[in-house]
């Protein structure tokens, strides 16, 4: 193959959604993916925006198991469990699921090489990524390397801010086989989360939007599933970064950074895979656009102008939530509040889109809901019923 029109470094949700925007629209695109695979705290969660997006350019992959009930608790004083009529949530492998990413590009004419890349350099005219497979050259590259990725730090770029996750896989989820659970984490700026899979088990861990070290967060991480589960099961542990708020990039260099290598997690639920999809297709169709990789970053910040702006919105509303989880919880649980907010997610909205309609969500709602029914009560039942509703 020729010098390809695009490099993408990295193979998860953002770059094979990038690489199969490009290798759609007739380009030469080569994405660079790490051997093996990839340990990374993803619970595996797929919004209903993002499933959305798959029905619509992922046809053939898979979401996961669909989940109809959700628990959230805000400690010291408010539970809710709302269930519904449309999943809450599909829960999906994250391996498998970017095993089928990449097989639907490279289906589409993308090609796929598995290398490490050491360092990424930009001279004014086009791109060199030196991998230990070689170098590998093109006008335009998107980075979409993760959290630690090595185009944005080769380049020059920062993330704003960091999240921190840890979990446990394959631990027993029988006491909530039927929803996904969310538990505020005492003294806010976080929760917990149990989300089951299949045959009993499952995956849990903590989130804490605040960086904590890994003694601090493995301590956390025992003690809630202790509480939870009732015993701190022998799992293997995943943890990370988590970015989010954005990113700076040199004026100078018109690299694409997309996903978690451009921060662009939710901060509020630490969601990463529908934000990846959707910035790494947005990638790939500016670069498919754009005559030059100037013209490809310009594109880009103007397909990214709506996103940035709820990715702004969460920025600020994400610590004030975490900070005030008694008033989170009793908010939460008014009918007038609760009732359209969650329509607007479970429709797949986002909260940027989901409080501009607030008022037009009480027709929907009334007349056709998604959301059948909402219990809420005292979090001080749920310790002492060890979460058996």
């Amino acid at each position: 193959m020729p010098e390809p029109d695009c490099l993408v470094v990295g193979a998860g949700p953002a770059g094979s959604a990038a690489a199969l925007e490009l290798a759609r629209a007739g380009a030469r695109v080569r994405f660079l993916a790490r051997p093996g695979p990839r340990k990374k705290a993803c619970g595996g969660g797929i919004s209903p925006r993002a499933r959305i997006f798959l029905a619509n350019h992922f046809p053939s992959v898979d979401p996961g198991r669909a989940l109809y009930a959700m628990e959230g608790n805000a400690p010291p004083w408010h539970r809710n469990l709302f269930e519904a009529k449309k999943p809450l949530l599909w829960l999906a492998d994250r391996t498998r699921l970017d095993a089928a990413f990449v097989e639907e590009a490279v289906s589409a004419g993308a090609e796929l090489v598995r290398a490490r890349v050491s360092r990424v350099e930009w001279d004014g005219r086009r791109f060199t990524v030196r991998t230990d497979q070689g170098a590998f050259f093109a006008p335009a590259l998107i980075g979409a390397d993760g959290a630690a990725g090595r185009v944005r730090k080769s380049l020059g770029g920062r993330v704003r801010r960091r999240a921190v996750a840890l979990m446990k896989t394959g631990v027993d989820t029988s006491r909530t086989a039927d929803r996904i659970v969310f538990d505020g984490l005492p003294g806010g700026m976080g929760y917990g989360w149990v989300f089951p899979t299949s045959g009993g088990k499952g995956n849990a861990g903590v989130y804490s939007l605040v960086p904590r070290n890994s003694k601090a967060m493995f301590s956390l991480l025992c003690s809630y599933l202790s509480w939870r589960l009732g015993k701190d099961p022998k799992a293997p542990v995943t943890g990370g970064n988590i970015p989010w708020g954005g990113h700076r990039m040199p004026g100078d260099v018109p690299a694409l950074l997309a996903g978690d290598a451009g921060g662009f997690a939710d901060p509020l639920t630490g969601e990463g895979v529908y934000q990846a999809l959707f910035t790494g297709r947005a990638a790939g169709r500016a670069v498919a656009l754009a005559g030059d990789p100037c013209q490809a970053r310009a594109i880009y910040n103007h397909r990214l102008s709506v996103f940035r702006a709820n990715t702004a919105l969460l920025r600020f509303l994400a610590p004030r939530a975490y900070k005030f989880p008694r008033q989170g919880g009793r908010l939460l649980s008014l009918p007038l509040v609760h009732r359209p907010v969650t329509e607007g997610l479970v429709r797949g909205l986002d909260i940027l889109h989901t409080l501009a309609l607030l008022p037009g969500l009480f027709i929907p709602a009334a007349l056709d809901p998604v959301i059948l029914g909402h219990r809420h009560g005292s979090f001080l039942d749920v310790v002492k019923r060890q979460a058996t509703w």
